[in-house]
């Protein structure tokens, strides 16, 4: 920091370690590097971007990014080549654009960016406003296995560049906006808004494997667009909500309200390796939805207090678990390993695949990569409750190492098309691993996808043995 204000909102690693933050300052004696892109501080608030080593003994580079008023930087990613992208919104006239942007010319009142550094901070690559005139922020950023830039905030204007996206006109209040950017910066690729009557906020972005894209945040709407969630219904107040939209953003698969009768209001989330959603924030709702056997069911009297919740990719549920009905992302040889789940569709059907190859959307579904052998169909009762149901009697010899599985369940209402539709089904995967105790500082299996190949995406395999398997998908 340096002598006046100085507020860092969003870090990240790269595939070395080091660690990058950013944020925004009105010091003009934050530290800064030489040659670093900008080493003198712009007046206003000024954007900061700092490096430092993995155990943060180091600065390795710090730059300021700005123009003549506020600056404000909300969110930060690292690309597969290790460049740094930063968003978030500036009053400046004069903030930094680049040749060939997507548009180069500041909107006027509060104007969103997107701006790419090298990862040394040395150079800015590419930087881009996105507005309308009006007030617009960012609040969150995320980079695609291919290489697209998916940003998330609010705004109130309804001149807000939307494209080919699931909803093209602005609801009124302030409406949660996303948008996806090429890799440059040089093309919008899509954009729609997200919203109802009322205001509507987002706070956190992420994508599935098989890139799906997730927002969360929280609405006073109660026409906010749900569909196929856990809860359709507005609680009152402020509302939690995830919303999950394919990859083209045209298309609103998902979308869940989470709340009580207070106010509910995600601020983070992420995917775990079970690929269930989980989001974080506060609430002071006493009825705020919590399951029997989490570590604390009762609100606790404050005026607010965090929440943890967990859905699955497709916002209702559905698990791989053992036979007790323990949710587990691995096994040994000479298991059994079933699925169950609630938040369904009542009296719907699903057709359960195995698969031993990732999925992808339009994948095809084969049963010669069923190691069970057939698909089992369960159905969900009046209650939308699948019970628990055996789909796979493993072997107890024939595994060396670790292999992962994906559970693709096929909605059968929908049709059986042998493919994966995103819309309509849902993935969850497992390991199968000979080692009797996974290795504690390491997943059983981790997926990395590390680039882009022309015949498709290249995906490591990572084993408890740190042996590489190398998969060609697509």
């Amino acid at each position: 920091g340096g002598g006046g204000f100085d507020v860092a909102y969003g870090v990240a690693a790269d595939s070395f370690g080091n660690i990058y933050i950013a944020g925004h300052t009105d010091s003009s004696n934050y530290p800064s590097t030489s040659e670093a892109y900008n080493e003198t501080h712009n007046g206003g608030d000024d954007i900061f971007v700092s490096k430092f080593n993995s155990n943060l003994s180091t600065l390795l580079a710090s730059t300021f990014i700005g123009g003549s008023n506020y600056d404000y930087s909300v969110d930060i990613a690292i690309d597969s080549s290790g460049n740094i992208f930063i968003t978030g919104y500036t009053n400046s006239p004069d903030y930094p654009s680049t040749g060939g942007a997507y548009d180069e010319n500041h909107n006027g009142d509060e104007d969103v960016f997107v701006s790419k550094l090298s990862g040394d901070l040395g150079t800015l690559l590419s930087s881009t406003f996105i507005g309308s005139g009006s007030n617009e922020r960012a609040s969150a950023i995320v980079i695609d296995y291919n290489g697209s830039i998916y940003i998330t905030g609010s705004t109130e204007s309804s001149g807000y560049p939307v494209t080919n996206g699931y909803d093209i006109t602005h609801n009124g209040g302030d409406d949660i906006f996303v948008s996806k950017l090429s890799g440059d910066l040089s093309t919008l690729l899509a954009g729609t808004f997200l919203g109802g009557s009322n205001y509507d906020y987002s706070s956190d972005i992420v994508i599935d494997v098989a890139g799906n894209v997730y927002v969360t945040g929280y609405t006073n709407s109660s026409d906010y667009p749900v569909i196929n969630g856990y809860d359709t219904t507005h609680n009152g107040g402020n509302d939690a909500f995830i919303s999950k939209l394919n990859s083209h953003l045209c298309t609103l698969s998902a979308s869940s309200f989470l709340g009580g009768k207070g106010a509910d209001i995600s601020w983070a989330m992420a995917i775990d390796v079970f690929n269930n959603v989980v989001i974080t924030g506060c609430t002071t709702s006493s009825d705020y939805p919590v399951s029997s056997n989490a570590y604390d069911t009762s609100h606790n009297g404050g005026v607010s207090v965090a929440f943890i919740s967990k859905l699955d990719l497709r916002l209702s549920k559905i698990c791989v678990s053992d036979v007790n009905g323990n949710p587990r992302d691995y096994f040994v040889p000479g298991e059994n390993v079933y699925v169950w789940g609630n938040g369904l569709g009542n009296n719907t059907s699903y057709q359960i695949w195995i698969q031993d190859m990732v999925i992808v959307e339009g994948g095809m579904l084969q049963e010669g990569n069923d190691p069970s052998g057939n698909q089992e169909i369960v159905t969900a009762d009046s209650d939308g409750v699948v019970a628990l149901t055996m789909i796979w009697s493993i072997p107890s010899e024939g595994f060396d190492g670790s292999e992962t599985f994906m559970v693709v369940v096929d909605n059968l209402d929908s049709g059986i098309t042998g493919t994966y539709n995103t819309a309509n089904d849902v993935v969850v995967s497992f390991d199968v691993t000979s080692m009797v105790v996974p290795v504690p500082e390491l997943p059983v299996v981790v997926l990395m996808i590390i680039g882009i190949a022309a015949s498709g995406i290249t995906i490591y395999l990572r084993k408890p043995k740190n042996t590489r398997i190398t998969e060609q998908v697509g």
